[in-house]
């Protein structure tokens, strides 16, 4: 089988990258501590946002066939992650409303519902990936980290969102950031055979194959029968040769 493919791993590296420099460019316009990711799609390099988001979708796909095409992780993992990328073509689609705008608006709530859905399907896929064993013990640490650090930052945002909490942009953003790393995880897995990722089943297939090696193929003599009490005198009598005899 050919190795797997880096398109992913570099896809999410430039998810964050674009996200990271519309921001930089946009400093004038918006306050990363305090406005939303998804406001971004309003100011004049909008697009950039959008190209991320559809970068972040096309990485997801080439993640989820990549683990179709191996074999790695269950069916409905891969569906999971999925959903995402298409939840992540959707929000892309369809934008934000404008801050300051009069009600929400179609495109608005189908953008609100659509990043819910890829902010929590893939880490849902990512979490069933990690349940059949995927993830060598590091990673499963790793992730697990970063799992209690996104989950910390949602609770934040979403409070924000009642409160009007000044770091509402920073735990959005480092919820974001934690998603796209456990994306970012698990298509650095891939690149580990199984028995690195999984030591424990590759550790006990050894004594099951040293047993089988070892097994008595012949028939055991037990000690004091007849057949060993004439094996026995025939090599004190010096008859019979114990390496032949072994033979």
């Amino acid at each position: 089988m050919t190795a797997p493919s880096r398109a992913p791993m570099v896809l999410f590296g430039l998810t964050v990258l674009t996200l990271v420099l519309v921001q930089v460019v946009s400093l004038g316009a918006r306050n990363p501590f305090t406005d939303t990711l998804s406001s971004y799609a309003w100011v004049d390099e909008g697009w950039m946002f959008v190209l991320a988001l559809l970068i972040l979708a096309v990485g997801i796909l080439l993640l989820a066939s990549e683990l179709h095409r191996r074999g790695r992780g269950g069916p409905a993992a891969r569906t999971l992650l999925r959903i995402a990328a298409v939840a992540s073509v959707v929000a892309a689609v369809c934008p934000a409303d404008a801050p300051g705008s009069n009600g929400p608006s179609v495109t608005g709530e189908v953008h609100r519902y659509a990043s819910l859905v890829l902010i929590g399907g893939a880490p849902a896929g990512v979490l069933l990936l990690a349940s059949t064993g995927m993830f060598a013990r590091r990673a499963r640490r790793i992730l697990m980290q970063v799992f209690v650090i996104g989950s910390l930052a949602a609770v934040i945002f979403v409070g924000s969102l009642a409160g009007d909490w000044v770091s509402g942009g920073v735990s959005q953003r480092i919820l974001v950031g934690a998603v796209v790393t456990v994306l970012g995880i698990t298509a650095l897995a891939l690149h580990q055979p199984e028995s690195v990722a999984r030591p424990d089943a590759a550790e006990a297939t050894v004594p099951t194959a040293l047993a089988r090696q070892y097994t008595p193929t012949g028939p055991v003599v037990p000690p004091g029968s007849a057949s060993g009490l004439t094996s026995a005198a025939a090599l004190h009598d010096g008859t019979a040769h114990p390496v032949q005899d072994l033979l």
